[in-house]
């Protein structure tokens, strides 16, 4: 789908095979994809590659584990001043954080971010966080979990940056997961659950500096995301959620020139599972996201180029679970899963994407939310969406500037299975909402007029 609301738009869409990209990127088969690939080796107009000045290479396993048992505390004997003779928490913040290789550079004064970095994993990255009350916790339960394989940083303000990021996960890895259970007494007032898990991962700030970015990430480790709660009741509102994202490459710039390459291989399994069980709630949600590859390019004031290969073979999937007794008010589940995603926003410049993104006949890509719940009047929504490849260019002009244009090349094969699929059951007197969306291939290109 392409959608013009005004500007200039200058777009080569292609199909499997219809489109010639020997200026930009040279297509890799699924036979060629034995080994890792990398910027130099499929995209003709990369930077030439240089040598590291910083490496981390990790063969031993990662582990961050919290256990808490939220018990009441009786005090004997009791307490003659009046105070409460049993003991609980008003509040629950738990974090469990596991990190294999990471790296945070950043400059400012004008000064040249210049980095060359390798990071190399082959060993499993985990972190749990597993939360237990036998009392009424009234205020907020906050649980955050994350694991992440490789991460790389890096911000620069008004002198620009020169990065190169080399990362790559092995199959001996095994897993990169992140778990997060809960368990609860009944009185909890709100709860708030993050999962989430990345294999490889690349953040870029700049402001005021042309920014030269090249990103190459690999990953053939299993990748897991698990949130599951199981609770009495509450009395606010719950949020259970589950993110896993294989290989990521983002930027985040202000008044520069951008210039991105990206190239992403998948190869592991990923999998994002939110559940969440009530017996009487209200204002309940619970979501999973899994991605295979993102690559995407944010500008204000700059041209704004991304230049991507995106191979993914793994299966990615997301599975929602709500089962809700009784619920007031409303109760959501959804799910989202994507293989390969592309993304350039500009704002007051041109635009440029070429992208090349290729999903093997293994790398099925399926979103399923299972549903099922109880009401008084109540709304229950419930939403899976699947997408195997994925690519938005978007321009648009501010304060009268005249039109900017929004140029590309892309080429979207797309060999593996889409599967959407909604489970809902329950009802009484709610409202029932069901959605499922499944897409091989997505295209969309945008410029638009901003607002004087």
């Amino acid at each position: 789908m392409t959608n013009i609301n005004s500007g200039l738009l200058r777009i080569a869409i292609g199909t499997a095979l219809a489109l010639p990209f020997a200026a930009f990127i040279a297509p890799q088969s699924a036979q060629a994809q034995t080994v890792p690939s990398s910027c130099n080796d499929v995209l003709q107009n990369c930077p030439a590659d240089r040598t590291p000045n910083l490496t981390q290479v990790l063969v031993a396993p990662i582990l961050s584990t919290i256990t808490i048992n939220g018990s009441t505390i009786t005090i004997t004997p009791p307490p003659t001043d009046g105070s409460p003779v049993d003991v609980t928490a008003t509040d629950i913040t738990s974090t469990s954080t596991g990190i294999g290789n990471n790296i945070s550079a950043s400059s400012s004064n004008g000064v040249l971010l210049d980095l060359v970095s390798t990071q190399d994993l082959s060993a499993s990255v985990g972190a749990t966080n597993d939360i237990t009350t036998s009392a009424a916790v009234p205020g907020v339960i906050l649980a955050t979990t994350i694991a992440y394989g490789n991460t790389a940083q890096a911000q620069a303000c008004c002198g620009g940056m020169d990065v190169i990021a080399d990362q790559n996960i092995s199959a001996a890895a095994g897993t990169i997961s992140a778990t997060g259970t809960l368990n609860t007494a009944p009185g909890v007032g709100a709860l708030r659950m993050t999962t989430s898990a990345v294999s490889n991962v690349v953040g870029a700030a700049a402001i005021n500096g042309a920014v030269s970015l090249v990103t190459n990430q690999n990953n053939d480790a299993g990748l897991s995301a698990t949130s599951t709660a199981t609770m009495c009741c509450n009395t606010d509102s719950t949020s259970v959620s589950a993110t896993a994202t294989s290989n990521s490459s983002q930027s985040s710039s202000e008044s520069s020139t951008v210039h991105s390459w990206a190239v992403q291989n998948n190869r592991g399994n990923i999998d994002a599972t939110a559940s969440q069980t009530i017996n009487s709630g209200t204002a309940l949600s619970s979501a999973a996201q899994s991605t295979a590859n993102v690559a995407s390019a944010y500008n204000r004031w700059g041209y704004t180029e991304l230049t991507t290969s995106q191979y993914a073979e793994g299966s990615v999937s997301s599975h929602a679970i709500l089962t809700a007794n009784n619920y007031v008010t409303s109760a959501t589940a959804g799910t989202t899963s994507q293989g390969n995603l592309a993304i350039v926003s500009g704002m007051g410049s041109d635009g440029r994407i070429n992208a090349y993104q290729n999903i093997a006949a293994s790398g099925d890509v399926v979103a399923v939310t299972d549903w099922s719940g109880f009401s008084q009047g109540g709304v229950g929504t419930a939403i899976a969406s699947a997408s195997g490849n994925g690519l938005t260019g978007f321009v648009c002009t501010t304060c009268g500037d005249a039109g900017v244009g929004l140029y590309g090349n892309a080429e979207q094969i797309n060999s593996g299975n889409v599967n959407a699929t909604v489970n809902m059951s329950g009802g009484t007197s709610a409202s029932m909402v069901a959605s499922a969306t499944a897409v091989g291939n997505s295209a969309n290109f945008i410029t638009q007029a901003g607002a004087n």
